[in-house]
């Protein structure tokens, strides 16, 4: 399944010590074409750069900004508004 390169979206939540950010990026599904969004947060820095190349989801995958801003990692807190 071919994905887009991610896409920081420019949220980065600190739980004190630790960094995460948030991204985004569009797959494609080569069996039925079907195109889906994933947002989802990985371990980064301060800066929002992931910290590992292999760039997994920390809890897992959302379909839009909105519902991945409601649901952070345990210990992040939320998203402060904009």
């Amino acid at each position: 399944m071919p994905a887009s390169k991610a896409v920081s979206m420019g949220v980065v939540l600190s739980n004190g010590t630790d960094f995460i950010s948030l991204f985004f990026r569009t797959e494609k599904n080569d069996n039925n074409n079907e195109v889906v969004d994933k947002f989802y947060w990985v371990q980064s820095n301060a800066s929002g750069v992931p910290t590992s190349s292999r760039n997994n989801a920390l809890n897992g995958y959302f379909s839009s900004q909105a519902a991945a801003e409601s649901d952070t990692p345990d210990g992040y807190g939320e998203v402060p508004p904009s």
